[in-house]
């Protein structure tokens, strides 16, 4: 006898789920019709002239849809919901005057809060998905800025990069990279930003074919302020149309002309929605917003998942093909900005600002301050590198670098970016930097090199006769060792290596600028006059003869040893044209006399390190006294006009500890202060007291920590520099 068949178990039942599954065609209709009444009560605020008698439609409408609800029956709801379309039908005439342009958009942030192989995986998957949609959705467009991730692509998936050069060519991938990245454009240097023009218009013409005239945004939504000067940097670039969204202040304009200091102007859009938006029906509120600014029935909606990458969704884009069949609604319809531009090109009456749009978070201008020395370093080696090779290529013939001087201003130009530079990124941010910042020493730092060299090598430094060895029969083991590496590498000077066995030092001195400059120098003497009888180095007396075949004294600011060899460090004025050069010759030797110093410091009397008078540095410009309490600037005064810059009362320079509680943002904002104490000073001393450099040295200490600031006064100039040296404990 067969075994009677179990009992089926019954099947577990979602029913939250299935009935949300049931109500979600009649959800669907309500929240379309509440969507475009709120829609149609705010169009009739904005139109009152247009919009007599749309409240009596609006109010019938909803007693229509109201009474279909309270039935509970779906069918019937979505039926009511279209007769109550019908009944608004004559608002639905004019919102359909009005248009959402939805140009879809990708913010990838290059190595914020991750990695470089993040960045690349970002970049790569976010292409892929919006390719995709491109199959999947014949009329979808996009937008895409940045040179850097286009060379991602490039670099790294060239199939990838394959196809998105066909979507370019097709018109349906829209490119807004007029700048390597979307950088910073308070901190990067002007210079800076004509290379950002300059190299990824190069690429952009070279990689997809692009034009200037093709490309003419500059895009920068989530740029921390913008400097004054950048409009006429980039009308210069062929850059007509700025996107932003930090734009210093929320009352600005949403749309208006951006004037430069130099009268050219460049036409603003300003978002007022976020550039990292979705689709959805509430930002049909927006555009009545920019309405009301402009008197426009047309405003752009950047959309797409953004920092992280990802850009436009599925959802983002079958939500905004329901939408724009609503009828009691604005069109939604796929764009360009390069469409919209051209519209907001016609608007009458837009307003000019002719100012800087300033400021968004103040605490980046500190934020990671290696960051920042590395860009400036950089900026600075990157110009000089640059010069050095085009003259050596005008004057001798050798060859330009073009690829690798090419390939460190894009590794300048990356750090630019908005959460590189400022400094909002995190560890590996700062490590990735300081990677790139030495590849930029190493290439630039020996392109420069080489190519003054070079230079140097064609020069004849003899000033009026050879310098020959003081002992030319000396013993093997007095031999001089001055030919070593010498030092500098590390800290982004010119390699100072001595490559003269002995006698005197010839140095040509390079200017980089296009001005002619007379200034105080230094230059390092290795290894001069190891002989039996010779004196250490620090206590002799050198002397500078110019190419003219004037003699001047040499001022010892520093001596040493490194690795093997001495050195001293002197200082002496000289003069170089425009791009230009000028050598001379150091040699031991007593110093002219009758030569008035060109600074000193003022002593008060034997007891000077006691007095409790002000310490004073001069030069014939300027007089600066010194507060021994804080170490700070008490005094600072023009001797041309007499005019002084400081309150006593207030010194200036002065080193402060600051501490901040931990909150968040801490990185973009100036924090809430837990303390804040000036250091205690050690010390104020002259360590060096001219002819041609004045030094102050301040010794501070906070806690454990031990700090000097030199004040650096030099002959000539009404500069005070400042430097700080220090180690945290």
């Amino acid at each position: 006898m067969s075994k009677p068949k179990a009992a089926p178990r019954p099947t577990a039942i979602d029913l939250a789920g299935a009935i949300a599954r049931a109500n979600a065609g009649t959800n669907h209709h309500v929240a379309r019709f509440t969507s475009q009444v709120e829609f149609a009560r705010g169009l009739a605020k904005a139109l009152p002239k247009e919009s007599a008698g749309w409240p009596a439609l609006i109010e019938r409408a909803e007693q229509t849809v109201a009474e279909a609800i309270a039935s509970g029956e779906a069918g019937r709801i979505e039926t009511a919901v279209t007769k109550a379309e019908a009944q608004m039908a004559p608002i639905g005439t004019v919102a359909k005057t009005f248009t959402i342009h939805c140009a879809g958009h990708a913010h990838i942030d290059m190595n914020w809060l991750w990695g470089w192989q993040e960045t690349v995986a970002c970049t790569v998957d976010t292409f892929e998905t919006v390719l995709k949609l491109m199959d999947e959705f014949p009329d979808f467009c996009f937008t895409q800025s940045q040179a850097s991730v286009y060379e991602i692509a490039k670099d790294y998936n060239p199939e990838l990069f394959a196809r998105i050069k066909a979507k370019v060519k097709e018109g349906r991938w829209e490119v807004v990279a007029s700048h390597w990245v979307e950088g910073d454009k308070n901190l990067a240097s002007g210079e800076s930003l004509c290379r950002h023009l300059l190299y990824t218009r190069r690429f952009m013409k070279e990689e997809l074919g692009l034009e200037p005239e093709d490309v003419t945004v500059d895009w920068s939504p989530d740029t921390f302020g913008h400097a004054h000067t950048i409009p006429s940097i980039d009308a210069r670039g062929g850059v007509k149309h700025y996107y932003m969204c930090r734009s210093g202040a929320n009352d600005r304009p949403a749309a208006f002309w951006w004037k430069g200091p130099d009268g050219s102007k460049v036409l603003v859009n300003r978002e007022i929605q976020w550039y990292n938006s979705d689709l959805r029906p509430h930002v049909s509120a927006k555009l009545l917003e920019f309405h009301k600014m402009t008197g426009l029935r047309d405003w752009m909606q950047v959309y797409g998942v953004g920092d992280h990458g990802g850009g436009p969704t599925r959802r983002d884009l079958t939500v905004m093909k329901d939408m724009t069949t609503w009828p009691i609604f604005p069109n939604w319809k796929f764009a360009t900005t390069r469409s919209f531009f051209k519209i907001l090109e016609k608007a009458p009456n837009l307003p000019t600002l002719d100012q800087e749009l300033n400021y968004e978070f103040t605490g980046c201008y500190t934020t990671q301050t290696s960051i920042k020395r590395n860009n400036r370093y950089g900026e600075n080696l990157m110009s000089e590198a640059d010069a050095a090779a085009a003259i050596a290529h005008a004057s001798l013939g050798r060859a330009y670098p073009l690829e690798k001087l090419g390939k460190s201003w894009r590794d300048v130009l990356f750090s630019h970016f908005h959460d590189i530079l400022p400094g909002s990124g995190i560890r590996q941010t700062k490590e990735y930097n300081a990677g790139m910042f030495q590849r930029i020493q190493a290439s630039a730092g020996q392109i420069r090199t080489q190519s003054l060299r070079a230079l140097a090598k064609a020069i004849d430094t003899t000033a009026g006769g050879r310098f020959d060895a003081t002992a030319p029969g000396q013993l093997p083991e007095h031999e001089s060792i001055a030919m070593g590496a010498g030092s500098g590498r590390a800290s982004n000077d010119i390699s100072n290596a001595g490559f003269v066995p002995d006698g005197g030092r010839a140095f040509v001195y390079f200017n980089p600028t296009a001005w002619t400059r007379s200034e105080i120098v230094t230059a390092t003497v290795w290894d001069m006059d190891n002989g039996p009888n010779a004196k250490p180095m620090k206590d002799r007396r050198y002397v500078v003869t110019t190419a003219d075949g004037a003699v001047v004294a040499a001022q010892r600011v520093g001596d040493g040893h490194y690795w093997g060899h001495n050195f001293v460090e002197l200082a002496f004025p000289i003069e170089v044209g425009a791009l230009g050069w000028s050598s001379c010759i150091v040699t031991e030797g007593a110093h002219p006399e009758g030569v008035k110093p060109g600074c000193w410091w003022l002593k008060h009397d034997g007891y000077a390190n006691m007095s409790p008078a002000p310490r004073v540095l001069e030069n014939d410009l300027i007089r600066v006294a010194f507060d021994r309490t804080t170490g700070g600037i008490a005094s600072l005064v023009l001797k041309a006009t007499g005019e002084d810059l400081v309150d006593r009362e207030q010194p200036v320079g002065v080193l402060e500890y600051v501490l901040e509680r931990a909150v968040g943002m801490s990185a973009w904002v100036l924090g809430d202060v837990q303390s804040r104490a000036t250091l205690e000073i050690d010390g104020l001393d002259v360590i060096a007291s001219g002819p041609h450099v004045a030094t102050m040295r301040a010794k501070a200490k906070v806690n454990s920590s031990r700090f000097t600031v030199d004040y650096i006064v030099r002959a000539g100039s009404p500069v005070v520099e400042i430097k700080v040296e220090g180690t945290w404990t």
